[in-house]
């Protein structure tokens, strides 16, 4: 299954998701609709049996739209506070502590040289890492409504029991989720999971309510009528507690259904991604044997467990449990697995675990050629350490600070030429705090040597620190990089690439446009945007060595996809005009997607050689539309 397919999967998940909302409200309505009955026959009849006449439609009509109110109003608004907040708003209500990108404690600097090193491999941004400091169960989970507002969360069990083989398995599980779409449909069952047991949490504020004001003491004598309704409004409360227990259930059918095929996926996709079903099935089996299991403490943990690496609840049955059973997930990746209680790391004598030191790099450089974008299996975790060994220490370490990364991210755009660069350390030194000025001063030799296929790479890196400043900050930084580009009174394809780049996997945290926000939820289709199709690939063609010749090969390869036969712009193309047409297309189905980038990759192809310009393009075409992309090699 490539990355469309999953993204169509993924799809089809939302439409089954929605039908068993729907299915659970109908249900708790009618639910409802009885316990509103009771309630009126108490009130209306004196509790003498059922009056003369009940307005039946009546009550089942506004039963329905209060329902539909409480449960639907609930989710929208569940969903809405999720998609804003990102990833880190779920991460911090499981307990999770942001873990500072340059640490040194050697358990969380193993887990950020591996997130690091699948970002890379996997041609996303580099998410924030979150640390639950007070979960001892092995678990991690990756959130967030688009992969540029993604964060991974892992428990403090799991980056102290694992080894590095297998807390690289569990981390590639997580990319695997954010690749295959799955995260957008979590924030989705979040919200649905909220809504169905919103009854609950009312009832339980009516029954506290009534108790601290002390009406819970019916009144006696001759007030029939007082005593009447606040037992009804007793009983109506004791009702929505019992119904919302129901809801309850609901929400552990509906994640056992969304969620359990997805995470056989996710586990095949993980050792696809490593080559290595030791890793991920060694973590499984660690699980296993451990007394704490995947078992989280948390008390938001029920209605996050359908985005977990494991079981993070108990659950009431087979059918409730929103992973498939733990042997079952070993014996696919472990044929061989005789069904024996495995052994916790420490039982193996430290033979199965590496220390921090030994997350060395090992060498290389960028995946040969153009990659078969899309496919699962193009993604391969050993060629982060590969890219990442071209970068020079002292960038990959200031990368991971703020000063640093501010640093480094204008050093970027240094040009080459000295004249120039003078221009632009005028701007720096008038623009710059003294901290950031010296480290641009010490890092600027090698960045302006660095191999000019690292560079975005290398931007990635810069991504945790760059989301970490206020707002403000940035705003500021933002303004600098504008300035560097204009120095030289011309913007090459780097820069545009760069642009681009920086405001969707940076902008979006500090309240920029967040780009990308619904480009995995789009509905175009590709005829409609021919002419963004056309823009973004003569942008492209035009760092070819015979724009022409590329331009024929893109909308031909177009053409063979089904898509429409595209014209070049007629106006002039401007970054302004580029961006526009990249928003555009982020929001096509994921086939249109799918013919754009195939295009994109036959411009790239035409002449054989893959410059430096073609493949920063053609990474940022990629990650506009959502579908990552592994590093390119520049021939």
């Amino acid at each position: 299954m490539d990355f469309f397919e999953h993204q169509d999967r993924a799809r089809a998940q939302t439409t089954k998701l929605i039908f068993l909302f729907v299915l659970a409200v109908i249900c708790i309505t009618a639910l409802v609709y009885g316990l509103v009955i009771v309630a009126f026959t108490m009130t209306a009849g004196g509790g003498e049996g059922l009056p003369a006449s009940i307005p039946w439609l009546e009550l089942l009509g506004l039963t329905a739209a209060g329902v539909g109110l409480l449960v639907g109003g609930g989710s929208l608004g569940k969903v809405a506070q999720l998609r804003a907040g990102g990833g880190e708003t779920v991460a911090r209500s499981l307990g999770g502590r942001r873990i500072d990108p340059d640490t040194v404690d050697p358990d969380q600097r193993k887990v950020m040289n591996v997130v690091e090193e699948m970002a890379i491999a996997s041609g996303l941004p580099v998410p924030p890492v979150f640390l639950m400091e007070n979960e001892a169960g092995i678990n991690a989970f990756a959130a967030g409504y688009t992969p540029e507002r993604a964060v991974i969360g892992v428990t403090r069990g799991a980056i102290e029991k694992l080894s590095r083989d297998e807390l690289q398995g569990v981390m590639a599980h997580e990319f695997s989720h954010i690749l295959n779409g799955d995260m957008r449909l979590n924030i989705k069952l979040m919200g649905v999971i909220f809504g169905v047991m919103i009854l609950q949490v009312i009832g339980g504020t009516i029954l506290r309510g009534m108790w601290y004001s002390g009406g819970v003491r019916v009144r006696r004598g001759n007030d029939r009528e007082g005593g009447g309704g606040q037992v009804a409004i007793i009983v109506i409360a004791f009702g929505l507690m019992a119904i919302g227990f129901v809801g309850v259930i609901f929400g552990r059918l509906i994640q056992a259904a969304v969620s359990r095929q997805r995470e056989f996926l996710a586990d095949a996709s993980a050792v696809q991604f490593t080559r290595n079903p030791d890793g991920i099935a060694g973590a499984l089996k660690v699980i296993g044997g451990f007394e704490d299991g995947a078992k989280l403490r948390t008390p938001h943990a029920a209605e996050s467990a359908h985005m977990m690496f494991g079981n993070a609840v108990s659950s009431f049955g087979g059918a409730f449990a929103t992973h498939p059973p733990l042997p079952e997930r070993i014996k696919r990746l472990d044929p061989s697995w005789d069904g024996a209680t495995p052994r916790t790391a420490e039982e193996d004598g430290g033979n199965t675990r590496r220390s921090a030191a030994a997350a060395g790099f090992a060498g290389g450089g960028p995946a040969a050629g153009v990659p078969r974008v899309g496919e699962a299996g193009t993604f391969d975790a050993d060629e982060g350490p590969r890219v990442l060994a071209g970068v020079p220490e002292a960038l990959r370490d200031a990368a991971r600070r703020s000063v640093g990364a501010q640093a480094v991210l204008l050093c970027l755009l240094l040009d080459r030429d000295d004249a120039v660069r003078e221009r632009q350390f005028r701007l720096l030194e008038s623009g710059l705090n003294e901290a950031v000025l010296r480290e641009a001063v010490r890092l600027a030799p090698p960045t302006v040597r660095l191999d000019r296929s690292l560079r975005l790479p290398v931007l990635s890196l810069c991504v945790p620190a760059l989301s970490g400043m206020a707002a403000y900050e940035y705003r500021k930084l933002r303004g600098l990089v504008e300035a560097l580009v204009a120095a030289d009174d011309r913007t090459d394809r780097f820069e545009w690439a760069l642009l681009e780049v920086l405001e969707r996997q940076v902008g979006g945290h500090h309240g920029g446009d967040a780009r990308g926000d619904d480009a995995r939820g789009g509905g175009r289709k590709l005829a409609a945007e021919a002419d963004a199709a056309g823009t973004v690939l003569a942008a492209l063609c035009s760092a070819a060595g015979d724009p022409a010749a590329a331009f024929a090969a893109a909308a031909e390869a177009l053409r063979r996809a089904g898509g429409p036969a595209p014209a070049p712009p007629a106006e002039p193309l401007t970054r302004e005009r580029f961006g526009a047409a990249l928003e555009r297309l982020a929001r096509l189905r994921p086939g249109g997607k799918r013919a754009v980038l195939a295009a994109c990759t036959a411009a790239v192809k035409e002449d054989g050689v893959t410059d430096r310009q073609e493949a920063e393009l053609l990474r940022v075409v990629a990650e506009a539309m959502g579908i990552p992309l592994p590093p390119i090699a520049i021939s």
